[in-house]
């Protein structure tokens, strides 16, 4: 009988789609997980749902002081994979920092981090993180190409690096006809309107007054036949529903708010078409539950998961963030043409599952320190 194999899993707060990948974990049955959350609230979404607990009970570290309890026991426990998932909370920055020092070996699952202007002296204190990255005993998971090459650019051995790809739920989908006209009819959208999901938390960078914009600037007839629901909630959120009356789309576009995952992939799965129109995301799962449902994408080619799976007008559609005029284009164009439509739903689906249906705990398992 294969022993378990005992997996510390670190993260700052629950997340839908690094719940799939507990999932995956769990159900090869040869991983005993112990997992901790910096947090056991999101600070970032607003889930009624309890992510934190949906698989198994979660433990607590917080995320204003160094939990040093916890870093002892991983310290001594050298038998164990550690995995953490990002590294912005200080007890897992010290993590790293350990590593570097006992030599204890560790494991990190990490997404594109966003590039901006810092000052010198954030950029050598950067500069010096990864140095010591590269001297530590680290092994870096990367959710998609882009990262991989962020992190070999940092001068991390190719040996270090490996690819693994968000995956996002889908145990819990039972959609049919019905799911369609169900929500539908709950989200007050005509049967013949052209539905659009999009949806995140709502700040800048997620690029929503974009799409709003492009919205605007489709012809009166096509406006009247679309409907735009935003799930998500943020800071930019009032300034959206501002742009979204003075532009005089109040019964077009909606804002809505969070929602639980079975029913956003349920809204999702019933679009015609899902937007990504960020300026810049790290990965960005909706592009991803849209894809995996066969709804097609038009995406921005910053928005990290759209670039990476997307092949423009073959598994969906690729346009330059600022440059919503040709958001408006690919939106009209969607609409006028049902037949390339549905071509582009069943590639959608072929790609996300070429590309992201792989056997994610086994990759841990294979190549974790």
């Amino acid at each position: 009988m294969t022993m378990s194999k005992k997996i510390y899993f670190l993260q700052n707060e629950a997340t839908p789609h690094n719940n799939q990948f507990i999932k995956n974990l769990q159900e090869t049955k040869r991983v005993k997980l112990d997992i901790w959350y910096a947090r056991g609230k999101s600070l970032v979404c607003g889930w009624d749902e309890d992510l934190t607990n949906k698989f198994q009970k979660a433990s607590i570290f917080g995320d204003r002081y160094p939990n040093l309890v916890l870093l002892l026991r991983l310290m001594v426990d050298r038998k164990s994979i550690v995995l953490i998932t990002g590294w912005q909370n200080i007890t897992l920055k010290l993590l790293v920092v350990l590593s570097f020092i006992t030599r204890r070996k560790i494991n990190i699952w990490l997404d594109m981090p966003q590039i901006t202007n810092q000052s010198m002296f954030k950029t050598l204190l950067r500069a010096l993180w990864y140095s010591t990255c590269r001297s530590a005993p680290i092994k870096f998971f990367c959710v998609n190409s882009a990262t991989i090459n962020y992190i070999k650019d940092k001068g991390i051995k190719s040996q270090n690096v490996i690819l693994l790809p968000v995956s996002v739920y889908s145990a819990d989908d039972n959609f049919t006809k019905s799911t369609v006209k169900d929500m539908r009819t709950k989200y007050n959208v005509d049967v013949d309107q052209f539905l659009v999901v999009s949806g995140s938390r709502l700040v800048n960078e997620k690029g929503f007054d974009l799409l709003i914009d492009a919205i605007a600037l489709m012809p009166p007839a096509a406006i009247a036949k679309t409907k735009v629901i935003i799930f998500g909630r943020g800071p930019e959120e009032e300034s959206l529903v501002s742009k979204i009356q003075y532009l005089g789309l109040s019964d077009v576009v909606a804002i809505i708010g969070w929602l639980d995952v079975a029913v956003m992939r349920a809204l999702i799965y019933s679009a015609d078409l899902f937007v990504h129109p960020a300026r810049w995301d790290a990965y960005g799962p909706g592009t991803l539950n849209a894809m995996s449902l066969g709804t097609p994408v038009i995406a921005t080619t910053t928005s990290g998961s759209g670039p990476e799976l997307i092949r423009h007008k073959d598994s969906g559609w690729l346009y330059e963030a600022e440059d919503y005029k040709t958001l408006t284009n690919l939106l009209v164009g969607a609409m006028s043409d049902k037949i390339v439509l549905e071509e582009m739903s069943v590639r959608a689906k072929l790609r996300y599952e070429h590309f992201c249906n792989l056997d994610l705990a086994e990759i841990v398992l294979n190549n974790a320190r």
